[in-house]
C-alpha cells in the first residue's frame, strides 16, 4: 500500500542517515587522534637533561667583540682562520685548543681553581641541553668588569722630553741592559734615537741626541694593529734650568680600527687610541675589560651535581 512504502522509505533514509552520522564522527575522532597523537606525540615522561647550578659543562665557544673581533675561542678552525675570523689586538695564537669545563654558578675562582667562569658565561648556558648553542651578550658587569681609571691616561700628541736625564748607576742598568761607562753611546730603549753617557761616581747623567725634523719608530718589541712613531720637532737646551727640551709629536697608522697594541721589552701589554683632539689614551687595562662581549657556546657534555 501507498502508505507502507512511505514508511519504508523513510526508515531507509533515517538508517543512512544515522549511519553517515557515525562515519563523519569517527573520522572526527580518528582526525584528532592523528593531530594530536601522532603529529603532536605527549611529551616523554624523562625530559632530557640541562645545565643547572653547580652542574659540570663541557663547552666549545668563540668569544668576540661587538665589532667581530675574536678575542679568544675554544675551536681550532676559528683559531686558525683570520680571514673569516679576524682576531683582536690580545688574541693569543697557539698550536692548540681545548674545551672549556666549568661549575654552572660558580664565578669566583679562587688561586689556582679552572672550574669556573664569568657570570655572563655561566648564566648563558643555564637551562641548555646537551647540543644546544646560544649566542649571547655579556656586558662589562657580567664579564670582567668596569675599567681601572688608574690604569688610563691621555696625554697631547706633542710632547717635551728632557735632553738631559740623570741617573744612578742601578737605574741606568736596568734602563740600559749594561754598565756606564764615560762617553759610551747608547741608543734610548723606547725613543730609539742616540744619547751620549757621562758617569760620576755613582752619578750616570745622559745627553740625548736626536735629529730635528727626523721621525723615530718607537723601540718596543711589538706593536699590533699599527705602528707608532715620534717626529722630533725642536731642541732647547736652554729650558728647564738645564735640562733642555725636546718637543716630539706623536704619530699613529692604524690597520685595524683606530687603536693599536704595544707590547713593551719590559711590562705589560698596553693598548693605544688616539683621540682625532690632538691627544691620544694609552689604556694599560686587558682589551676584555670594560667592553660588551658576544659568546657563541655549544653545550657539549652535562655531569649532573651529585
Amino acid at each position: 500500500m501507498p502508505g507502507q512504502g512511505i514508511r519504508r522509505n523513510e526508515e531507509g533514509l533515517g538508517f543512512i542517515t544515522t549511519l553517515l552520522v557515525l562515519v563523519i564522527a569517527f573520522a572526527i575522532v580518528i582526525g584528532v587522534y592523528v593531530n594530536f597523537f601522532v603529529y603532536h606525540p605527549p611529551a616523554s615522561s624523562e625530559n632530557p637533561r640541562f645545565a643547572e647550578v653547580k652542574d659540570t659543562v663541557r663547552i666549545s665557544y668563540i668569544g668576540y667583540f661587538e665589532d667581530g673581533f675574536v678575542f679568544d675561542t675554544s675551536v681550532a678552525s676559528v683559531g686558525n682562520d683570520n680571514a673569516t675570523w679576524p682576531k683582536a689586538l690580545s688574541f693569543s695564537w697557539r698550536s692548540s685548543y681545548s674545551d672549556f669545563s666549568f661549575t654552572v654558578g660558580k664565578t669566583n675562582c679562587a688561586s689556582g681553581e679552572t672550574d669556573c667562569a664569568i657570570v655572563g658565561m655561566s648564566r648563558a648556558v643555564t637551562g641548555l641541553h646537551e647540543g644546544d648553542s646560544v649566542t649571547h651578550l655579556i656586558t662589562p658587569d657580567q664579564g670582567y668588569g668596569s675599567k681601572d681609571q688608574a690604569l688610563v691616561t691621555t696625554s697631547s700628541l706633542e710632547q717635551s722630553v728632557p735632553v738631559i736625564q740623570v741617573l744612578n748607576a742601578t737605574a741606568f742598568r736596568t734602563k740600559y741592559g749594561s754598565a756606564p761607562q764615560e762617553g759610551l753611546p747608547v741608543i734610548d730603549p723606547y725613543w730609539g734615537w742616540m744619547a751620549q753617557v757621562h758617569v760620576s761616581g755613582n752619578i750616570v747623567t745622559i745627553q740625548n741626541s736626536p735629529e730635528i725634523s727626523k721621525t723615530y719608530p718607537l723601540y718596543v718589541s711589538q706593536t699590533k694593529g699599527g705602528t707608532w712613531s715620534v717626529t722630533v720637532a725642536n731642541i732647547d737646551d736652554s729650558v728647564n734650568n738645564g735640562a733642555g727640551a725636546i718637543t716630539i709629536r706623536n704619530h699613529f697608522v692604524f690597520t685595524q680600527g683606530n687603536k693599536l697594541s704595544v707590547s713593551p721589552s719590559s711590562g705589560e701589554q698596553f693598548f693605544v687610541t688616539d683621540n682625532k683632539d690632538g691627544t691620544f689614551t694609552i689604556d694599560r687595562n686587558r682589551e676584555v675589560v670594560g667592553v660588551n662581549m658576544v659568546f657563541y657556546i655549544t653545550v657539549l657534555q652535562i655531569t649532573k651535581a651529585s
